[in-house]
């Protein structure tokens, strides 16, 4: 029996146990076996095996990690595998654009520690392969874990020929834990869940995550062209107030105030909009501004979900970058309306100071009555009290003028409330067509243009497949083909720029089950 390269490491973890690791690789295609004159002689036999992490090349054996196999009835197991906590992914390397790539560099697991395979041939008819982020028992998951378990670097795979230099930083698929399970019982191949073929599989989470410093620069931008929005508020609060007609509504007979007014909204709405990553509503796409990182959700592009899928379902297809592209156009759209409830919620950034000043009888100084207050207290009618620096021997009168100002604050509010009003609304006011011109427009298309040649470039380089399966059959004599074999993985990547052919497959099983005279 052989073992896996870190099997010294699983002899810790299952002692007594027996360690095997899996070195074939299983062709893509349904076969049929023929049968030859010797076959109808041939007893029932059996046979599984599993790997969670199996590298193959073309004409080349596999490399796997924490492998198990078993056979019946020369070691019929249960046999396990364990992947350590340390993985990698050795000196195994392939070559990419004419060089040679490590897939160490290729391929990061993180899941180390928690994967594991179980192989059983228990009786002629009967086997068992299993591998992947299984329980504690190596009971079959019920749910996918979204935990990640693998990154693959689509620049290092060979995208990077094919993006605009400067464009990204890093391209990554990101993929959650992963399992699947095949098994005969009695000779016959089951579908445990009746769901996506013979076996079943699980995977947790399928990203396309993308760090773009064209992304963060244009957040930066987006900053700088929120000071516009504050230039227009001031504007419609200098435009939108009456103040020849304020003292008669506030039943002073004072000179003709004036107002001055400084909004600084600008800081509060750029922190929520970075206060989280903004998630799309149906799910597919994430910005994080604050990074400069989109992430392309693929389970969301998945019919009935990433766990259900028919076999060989293609992740990652051309086809899907003009939802993606829209989906952006939305999410722009809600972090338009998220910026104008967050301008709402910062008019108390909006400060107005009204100033009565002008020639007082008998004052050196003067009339000088000052006010000063927020657009959100002046809305509400909450206004504190304002300021008499007048001097002199009427400053006492002015001190009554002052009361009578300080008791008229709801009318203060009936003056201020539609401007309020103008600058929270939603159509007409130049505010939210600002930040529409600002957010939806000139930051779409920042991440529309920066997405578009990343995924050309990863279906180019990297092909994707979950619930990647293949089954053989034999015909016994004098009977119809049957299912004699079976191999599953729940994720297959295939690096389509190597000139090796090199193959990734994650949570990787199979089993057989030969019936006599095959």
């Amino acid at each position: 029996m052989t073992s896996s390269p870190h099997s010294h490491a699983s002899l810790r973890w299952q002692q007594g146990r027996r360690l095997g690791a899996v070195t074939a690789v299983v062709a893509l295609t349904t076969v049929s076996a023929g049968l030859s004159p010797a076959a109808a002689d041939t007893p029932s036999s059996s046979s599984a095996s599993a790997a969670p992490v199996s590298v193959s090349f073309t004409g080349k054996n596999a490399v796997t990690w924490g492998g198990s196999s078993a056979a019946y009835p020369s070691n019929p197991g249960p046999n396990y595998g364990y992947v350590p906590n340390d993985v990698q992914l050795g000196s195994a390397s392939t070559t990419i654009g004419g060089a040679s790539v490590a897939l160490s560099s290729l391929v990061r697991l993180d899941s180390g520690g928690l994967l594991t395979s179980i192989s059983q041939a228990g009786s002629a008819l009967n086997s068992r392969g299993a591998s992947g982020a299984l329980g504690q028992n190596f009971t079959f998951p019920t749910t996918g874990d979204p935990s990640q378990a693998a990154h693959i670097d689509l620049i290092k795979a060979g995208a990077g020929s094919t993006i605009p230099a400067g464009l990204v930083d890093n391209v990554t698929l990101d993929l959650g834990a992963f399992a699947s399970e095949t098994s005969f019982v009695n000779g016959r191949l089951q579908d445990p869940d009746g769901v996506g073929g013979p076996g079943r599989y699980r995977v947790g989470q399928a990203d396309v995550t993308v760090k773009s410093s064209a992304v963060k620069n244009a957040a930066a931008q987006l900053y700088n062209g929120l000071g516009a929005v504050d230039r227009k508020i001031e504007q419609i609060v200098n435009q939108g107030v009456p103040l020849n007609k304020l003292n008669g509504l506030l039943g002073v007979v004072l000179p003709t105030p004036t107002m001055t007014v400084q909004s600084n909204t600008r800081d509060k709405v750029f922190s929520k909009l970075l206060a989280q990553p903004l998630t799309s509503k149906n799910k597919l796409v994430t910005i994080d501004l604050s990074t400069g990182t989109v992430k392309v959700h693929l389970d969301q592009l998945a019919s009935g979900g990433l766990n259900s899928q028919s076999p060989n379902k293609e992740l990652i297809d051309s086809k899907d970058y003009p939802l993606i592209a829209q989906t952006v156009h939305d999410l722009m759209h809600d972090a338009t309306n998220i910026a104008v409830g967050a301008v709402e919620n910062s008019l108390d950034a909006v400060k107005i100071k009204l100033s009565w000043v002008g020639p007082l009888l008998l004052s050196p100084n003067g009339l000088n009555i000052t006010w000063s207050f927020t657009l959100k207290q002046a809305a509400t009618g909450t206004l504190p009290a304002p300021v008499n620096n007048s001097s002199g021997l009427l400053g006492g009168v002015v001190g009554s003028l002052v009361t009578t100002l300080a008791k008229s604050a709801n009318v203060v509010g009936t003056v201020f409330r539609p401007v309020y009003n103008l600058v929270i609304a939603n159509a007409g006011d130049g505010v939210f067509d600002l930040l529409i011109n600002q957010i939806k427009f000139g930051f779409t298309s920042t991440v529309v243009n920066m997405l578009q040649p990343v995924f050309t470039a990863a279906t180019q380089v990297v092909s994707v497949k979950v619930n990647s399966q293949s089954t053989e059959t034999c015909t016994p004599a004098g009977g119809a083909p049957v299912p004699s074999s079976h191999s599953l993985s729940a994720l297959s990547l295939s690096f389509l720029k190597s000139a090796d052919g090199a193959r990734l497959d994650l949570g990787k099983s199979s089993a057989k089950a030969t019936p006599a005279g095959c």
